[in-house]
């Protein structure tokens, strides 16, 4: 359960940006001189201005930001295309503002576009200068509620939902920085612009870190907003942590002119989440129709994180699933089993894996090695060439950081899986079955070249372990019935760890022989079946591990994992 303390900072972030949006919004695109000859200093809701609306209106900063919390709060975690969706309905409504690239990317969406690669194609196609623009910093505000927790995450979702329309890092990254930002905030601690300064992540684009460094040698009247994300982000920034009292940071962000409902909004989060939503001026709140709303969603959404909660499993950082929500992990690069040659294909190398030792760390390098390997497909083939060429080394479809995994512990049959664990199960048992073929026509061999030769003292001991070596159960073609049949599937891999180490026995007697033409051909073949009685063995253990009707203790006394 979620202290006080983080409820109300989380309520303070919401409604605060709902304030800063409504305050600036009659004032958006004037400048400072301007709203100062005609309003003297803007401290109240105004009506009318920019966009015609009455006092308290909120825009697309907002609205977005609804969306966003809507789905976290329906869905118990970020899910990509959901919030895609519930954007394009929203623009379907026919809001009265929305940023350009927003709307070019939604409709780039609603024309077929994956959800993930909408933003790019927008990105792609704009100059410099055109590309950076704050619509999803606005908005990002409720990841940080509902993975208040989990850094890792919540930096990826962050900059997994900025892509929807704004795939330039300097968006991705100015997600993050804010969520940041404001996690540390619910959580209680007390921010200085230095500390800002410091913790910048060192991935970020340089003029992103250095504008966050900056922060700590500005004066009052040097931030300049825009519609940059940086500019925004740095004034946002500066008046919120600066500042004495929400109030006073949103009516300074304000009062700079340009942007005001998004520099607005930005500041308005971060000083809600730094003071607290009792620190907001009633005379605001009760001008915003939708503040009871965006109240209840803050503490939905900051309840949801505490019950979610995460844990770490080998290394990774996993997001625990509430009962509704999915389940994400930390995506490291997938661990070869062995080296690799580096001109092998992208399906080469992603499609090794080592050994696991238990179910969940099993589908977690499944779906792990999939988004790389979609990554590197995605990234062969959307790199520009030519003029478009990105500058120094720069990703334009970046690594995966975490991946979405289903629910699998709560599977508990074969029928319940995801169709790509189903399929994984049964390539497993088909190629054990195959390579138990090829291991018995290799001890079948070992028995034709080693047991006419009449000096060979250990005939007896050679048979018996071949004998044992070429007993089979009979692995149906297509493996139908080991994936029905959970006992035996695991019958199966009892016998390939024996063909294991019957093979491994038979090399070792005849390594032991005088070499003769026979003997050299059948310790040739006797290699090749503790190879193959490896692999069988290997692929049973596979499907084993990751079958739901099989115990993973009854795996591990079977076989221990390399």
């Amino acid at each position: 359960m979620a202290s006080e303390g983080a409820v109300e900072a989380a309520r303070g972030c919401l409604l605060g940006l709902a304030c800063g949006d409504a305050l600036g919004r009659p004032v958006e695109f004037s400048s400072a001189a301007r709203i100062e000859r005609e309003h003297g200093r803007v401290t109240e809701m105004l009506g009318d201005g920019t966009h015609g609306k009455p006092k308290g209106t909120i825009t697309d900063d907002t609205e977005l930001a609804l969306c966003i919390a809507r789905s976290l709060a329906n869905e118990g975690g970020f899910d990509g295309e959901d919030v895609a969706r519930r954007f394009l309905e929203w623009y379907e409504s026919g809001p009265f503002d929305i940023g350009l690239m927003t709307a070019d990317a939604i409709r780039t969406y609603r024309d077929g576009a994956p959800w993930d690669r909408a933003g790019a194609r927008v990105w792609e196609d704009r100059p410099e200068g055109k590309n950076a623009g704050n619509g999803s910093v606005m908005r990002c505000a409720p990841y940080a509620l509902s993975y208040d927790g989990s850094e890792s995450i919540r930096g990826f979702v962050s900059k997994r939902s900025s892509t929807i329309t704004h795939a330039d890092p300097r968006c991705t990254y100015g997600c993050l920085v804010l969520n940041d930002v404001l996690a540390a905030l619910i959580h209680g601690e007390s921010l200085a612009l230095e500390s800002v300064s410091r913790e910048v992540h060192p991935e970020a684009p340089e003029e992103l870190r250095e504008a966050l460094f900056e922060l700590r040698n500005l004066s009052p009247s040097d931030p300049s907003p825009s519609g940059y994300v940086i500019d925004t982000l740095q004034t946002a920034l500066y008046d919120a942590l600066t500042a004495d009292s929400a109030e006073n940071a949103i009516v300074n962000a304000v009062n700079r002119g340009n942007d005001t409902d998004t520099v607005g909004a930005i500041a308005g989060a971060i000083a809600g989440a730094r003071f607290g939503a009792e620190s907001l001026p009633d005379q605001w709140l009760e001008h915003i129709d939708e503040a009871s709303k965006l109240a209840s969603l803050a503490e939905t959404l900051i309840e949801q994180s505490h019950e979610r909660g995460t844990s770490s499993r080998g290394g990774r950082t996993v997001d625990n699933p509430s009962p509704t929500g999915p389940t994400y992990i930390k995506a490291d690069p997938p661990i070869e089993s062995g080296g690799h040659r580096p001109d092998q294909s992208p399906s080469q190398v992603l499609g090794q894996s080592p050994r696991t030792d238990s179910t969940a760390d099993a589908v977690e390098a499944d779906w792990i090695r999939r988004a790389y390997q979609r990554w590197a497909y995605m990234q062969r083939d959307a790199q520009p060439t030519g003029d478009r060429a990105l500058p120094d080394g720069l990703q334009l479809v970046r690594p995966p950081e975490a991946v979405r995994v289903p629910e699998y512990c709560r599977a508990a049959t074969v029928e319940e899986l995801p169709e790509p664990d189903r399929k994984r199960i049964r390539r497993e048992i088909q190629r054990g079955s195959t390579a138990e073929d090829d291991a018995v026509d290799a001890f079948e061999t070992v028995r034709d070249h080693v047991l006419n030769e009449e000096q060979v003292s250990e005939t007896g001991q050679i048979a018996a372990v071949t004998r044992v070596g070429m007993s089979s159960i009979g692995v149906a073609a297509d493996g139908a019935e080991l994936v029905s049949r959970p006992q035996r599937l695991l019958k199966a891999l009892d016998a390939a760890q024996e063909r294991v180490d019957c093979a491994s026995e038979c090399c070792a007697l005849l390594t032991g022989l005088e070499p003769t033409t026979a003997i050299e051909d059948g310790r040739e073949a006797a290699e090749e079946a503790l190879g193959f009685a490896h692999s069988s063995r290997d692929a049973y253990y596979a499907a084993a591990i990751r079958h739901p009707e099989v115990d993973e203790a009854d795996v591990r006394d079977v076989v221990t994992p390399r």
